[in-house]
């Protein structure tokens, strides 16, 4: 009998594990808990990589925000836009303009110590190759906005410098009109200091994603983005240099050995730059259908015969990168947010990440990444900051889709893993 108890014990504590013992061998080690993960991670970065577009549009996250509650949707009236009052079908072709989820920043832009924000609306219905709404608020609680007609459909935007004075541009990448036959679009920054947009119209694209960074370290920051193409002109890498003084030409000889992509790799949906080797020069990262395209800078330029491919299956599609040194020993670890089966969910991986070879990470520091729902629930970005403010780092979902829509998407930490929670609403 009394064996028969001692043997009901043992399987009761088995079942009960706690989660130091979930993550008791993500150090590689049995009975080594993780360390956590704290804040301070997010300042352990060179100062070439927090020079670029990523590390300023990350860091300016600390809280997730649903647009629809700080501003309404548009419909024109005559020269003027006003927020819809009361939905009317018959004006929708005609005159209204919807946020587009997820494509916002509120950050402090001018340095008064206050919020502002930027966001993009697309003109209805979706698909209209007409130019969308672009609002500014200088101040998330002031009722004062500044709208702006401007690029079709913004897909990325990105805190850069541009003048390298300290003073913040918003780059903008669009795809145009998202249905065939995909006529593309211009690039644009705004410039928070003038209130005013600056287009670059010289060479017209599909442009889904973009990075800026100074990739030939002459002190300012370069602009890479991939246009996948129009009826006229074939998908192709795009560098515009960044000579100071406001001088910008595209000059696309940094790619070497690279003409155009065979489908199914003519579709680049993410584009970065960051040091991932910590040589002082930022390289490359193409995230495509089934495979994370990493070409390493070569004192300015990026070789196609060399990129490596770090490949997974073909359902996932590369939506969004981040990076950090999840293991704590000195090198950062790439994070990838993919869509799952065309936009019916989504999906994590983090790998270790060198030139020679690379390693997944994923089931060390997740207990659940993949989430499948209906079409078009998916999620656009990832963000890094301490989410539940207990002083460690949490990745949350940012423009939320479909099922997910007005719900919530947090990988929490504890004790260096991370467990999902979901929230539908």
């Amino acid at each position: 009998m009394k064996s028969l108890l001692y043997t009901l014990l043992a399987m009761l504590a088995l079942v009960s594990c706690s989660k130091e013992e979930e993550i008791a061998k993500v150090n590689g080690e049995e009975g080594t808990v993780a360390k956590s993960l704290s804040t301070s991670l997010l300042e352990d970065y060179s100062d070439i990589n927090k020079s670029t577009s990523w590390y300023r549009t990350n860091s300016a996250f600390d809280e997730i925000f649903d647009i629809e509650n700080l501003t309404r949707d548009f419909e024109r009236v005559g020269d003027e836009f006003l927020p819809i009052d009361t939905f009317r079908g018959d004006r929708v072709v005609c005159c209204y303009y919807y946020y587009d989820e997820g494509q916002y920043l509120i950050t402090d832009l001018n340095g008064d110590g206050k919020k502002d924000l930027w966001a993009s609306y697309i003109k209805q219905p979706w698909g209209a190759n007409e130019k969308g709404l672009l609002l500014y608020k200088n101040d998330i609680n002031s009722e004062t906005i500044q709208l702006d007609l401007g690029l079709t459909q913004v897909r990325k935007q990105v805190l850069s410098d541009f003048f390298n004075d300290g003073k913040p541009e918003i780059m903008l990448f669009s795809t145009g009109s998202d249905k065939e036959p995909f006529p593309g679009d211009s690039l644009a920054y705004f410039d928070v200091e003038k209130r005013s947009y600056r287009y670059f119209s010289n060479d017209i694209g599909g442009y889904h994603s973009g990075a800026t960074g100074d990739i030939d370290r002459d002190g300012f920051e370069d602009i890479i983005t991939y246009s996948s193409g129009t009826p006229d002109v074939e998908n192709h890498p795009v560098h515009i240099k960044n000579y100071g003084n406001g001088k910008f030409e595209i000059d696309n000889s940094v790619f070497l050995n690279y003409d155009y992509d065979e489908p199914p790799n003519n579709i680049v949906v993410t584009v970065e730059l960051f040091d991932i080797d910590e040589d002082g020069f930022l390289d490359l990262f193409f995230g495509k259908k089934g495979s994370l395209w990493i070409f390493k800078n070569e004192n300015g330029f990026f070789n196609k015969e060399s990129v490596i491919k770090v490949e997974f299956d073909t359902s996932l599609d590369v939506m969004d990168l981040a990076f950090l040194d999840f293991n704590q020993d000195g090198d950062k670890e790439i994070l990838i947010l993919w869509n799952v089966n065309d936009y019916k969910g989504f999906d994590l991986g983090l790998y270790d990440f060198s030139f020679e070879n690379h390693k997944d990470l994923t089931n060390l520091y997740f207990d659940h990444t993949r989430w499948e729902g209906s079409d078009h629930s998916w999620l656009k970005w990832i963000r890094i900051f301490d989410y539940d403010s207990d002083g460690d780092i949490d990745i949350v979902g940012d423009g939320l889709w479909g099922d997910l829509h007005a719900g919530s998407v947090v990988w929490k930490q504890y004790q260096g893993k991370f467990y999902r929670e979901i929230s539908l609403n």
